[in-house]
């Protein structure tokens, strides 16, 4: 039989809950809203890192296209065509600047800032006490 304090309480959200003696597991009380809010700027931070490497290798790409085309006129001038890829380049360097800087600025990066923000977003909310029945018979 568990001892009695199977369950202690580490926040007005959080409980932490013995296992055994060396093996304890938190659990964190957040409501539905609240974690699909966290979770959709977590993995908006993530797409913006795959946006910006997309964007940098197309970049890269035409850059090297640029670099060695010979351009001839084919349904458009030779220099309207050298433009659109100098103009499609740049455009490319500059999405993917904004990509990268949006992720730098992201505030959860990787799991463990996500679990933070949780323990942060749980201790913040209005919670209700809950009576856990850990050890049923």
């Amino acid at each position: 039989m568990p001892d009695s304090d199977a369950f202690q309480s580490v926040g007005s959200a959080q409980l932490t809950f013995n296992l055994h003696n060396s093996i304890t597991r938190e659990v964190i009380m957040i409501d539905e809203k609240s974690l699909n809010l966290l979770i959709r700027d977590y993995t908006a931070g993530k797409e913006t890192l795959k946006d910006g490497i997309s964007y940098l290798m197309t970049a890269a790409a035409i850059t090297l296209t640029f670099a060695t085309a010979d351009f001839h006129d084919f349904f458009l001038e030779a220099s309207v065509w050298k433009a659109i890829f100098l103009l499609g380049d740049v455009l490319l360097v500059f999405n993917s600047c904004r990509a990268f800087l949006a992720y730098w600025r992201a505030k959860m990066k990787t799991p463990e800032d996500l679990v933070e923000k949780l323990k942060s977003e749980s201790a913040s909310s209005t919670t209700k006490t809950v009576s856990f029945a850990p050890f049923s018979q």
